[in-house]
């Protein structure tokens, strides 16, 4: 996520893009819930075998 809110503030200074969209896109990643997306998505691939059952 860092990296992408980096690459979003170089591409809000190239005038072929609209930055207000990319400021829309950068407030979304950095907001209370995308946190808690990405820790639900953490949680759940370090603790799921993907290894199991191909029936699961």
């Amino acid at each position: 996520i860092n990296r992408v809110l980096e690459l979003l503030e170089i591409l809000q200074r190239c005038p072929e893009i609209q930055p207000s969209k990319l400021a829309a896109l950068q407030r979304i990643l950095q907001s209370d819930f995308c946190d808690m997306i990405r820790e639900v998505y953490e949680h759940i691939y370090t603790t799921v075998d993907i290894n199991g059952s191909e029936e699961v």
